[in-house]
């Protein structure tokens, strides 16, 4: 049976994915990035460590260790010129693309094409752990008023619209009044950026994945640091696309929303 090699990110989701693929007995092969924050999640499991210019190095730790599928998860920061050392051929070949990409979706495609290549199948998290997405519907004890769901779908349309800019994935709605889109910042900073704006209603964060985005990498994300901050920040709700969003500790994540009557809702 051929093994899956796992391309880890930040965060804890590489390690529930690793643990999944174990209980499948799919032969899981964990391999991290050096040049990138710290992974404390991998800690014990990870098979070995490389930095992101070896991309020839990784190929070939991962076909003499017979992998034929491949996932990356875990959060990446777009790699630069000054955050790679030791590049090889191939690294420099695939790394001066995805710089040159116009966006994230573009960057995917490029890095998806090129492990086609190496005739690795790409898989994604829900091919895994189909266990961390949600159905259509309410999640939580808190409601979404008219108005609310109203703001969310502008804010969808919206997201919807500007998919072909490659931009974000979130957007922050008061009142059906757009107070932030998403950049290159990511969503942590969007939230801290708009809750010192001045709005009629608490905010609403939609994060939904882009139109025409690869399911298999980079699907939104949610956490309890996401909840969190949005419960620090003054939000009344958070709304996700049903199938689509990942939830990492779901349960917890619920839990927290009804305690701080935050809505949770799938659309």
């Amino acid at each position: 049976m051929s093994r899956i090699a796992i391309i880890a990110g930040n965060g804890i989701l590489p390690k529930l994915v690793y643990f999944e693929c174990k209980k499948q007995k799919k032969e899981p092969l964990l391999i991290g990035l050096k040049g990138i924050d710290e992974n404390i999640y991998l800690n014990g499991i990870v098979s070995k460590k490389f930095h992101y210019g070896k991309v020839g190095k990784i190929l070939e730790y991962i076909k003499i260790n017979d992998c034929r599928d491949i996932i990356l998860v875990g959060a990446f920061k777009r790699p630069t010129l000054k955050s790679i050392s030791g590049i090889d051929l191939k690294g420099a070949a695939l790394i001066s693309k995805i710089i040159k990409s116009k966006g994230d979706n573009n960057s995917l495609e490029i890095l998806i094409d090129f492990l086609k290549k190496e005739n690795l199948n790409v898989l994604g998290v829900k091919d895994i752990l189909p266990s961390l997405f949600v159905k259509k519907g309410l999640l939580t004890v808190s409601k979404v008023s008219k108005q609310q769901n109203e703001g969310i779908l502008i804010a969808r349309d919206l997201i919807d619209s500007i998919s072909k800019y490659d931009i974000g994935q979130s957007v922050i709605i008061s009142a059906n009044r757009v107070l932030g889109v998403e950049g290159p910042e990511g969503t942590d900073s969007l939230i801290k950026r708009c809750s010192q704006m001045s709005y009629e209603e608490k905010p609403i964060l939609v994060k939904i994945p882009k139109l025409h985005q690869d399911i298999r990498v980079d699907l939104p994300t949610i956490g309890l640091n996401t909840i969190e901050l949005l419960i620090s920040s003054g939000f009344s709700g958070l709304a996700i696309k049903s199938e689509l969003t990942i939830i990492l500790e779901k349960n917890k994540v619920i839990s927290l929303a009804n305690k701080n009557n935050l809505f949770i809702v799938s659309i």
